[in-house]
């Protein structure tokens, strides 16, 4: 399972608890571009075919140094967290 690590509102890191999912790119979009340069955006094709402005950015998923399963357990109650089919 990963977890992402946001840090006053921003993605610091995505992380995970399995060894065989560490380094796995991952990539941020953030379509929030207010006061951005324009060298800083990319265009990010859309379902619809067009083009939004957004910045972006990419890592690979680091080791957790926390216990991941404990807070899918807390949060289960809340939310479903079943696996979702895409199809």
């Amino acid at each position: 399972m990963f977890a992402i690590v946001l840090e006053g509102g921003l993605v610091r890191g995505v992380v995970t608890d399995k060894e065989e999912e560490r380094n796995i790119p991952f990539v941020v979009i953030d379509y929030d571009t207010e006061g951005l340069d324009e060298e800083e955006l990319t265009k990010v094709k859309q379902g619809d075919g067009t083009e939004s402005d957004a910045y972006v950015s990419a890592d690979c998923a680091g080791k957790a140094k926390i216990d991941i399963a404990d807070l899918v357990e807390q949060m289960r109650h809340l939310y479903d967290l079943e696996k979702k089919d895409d199809s």
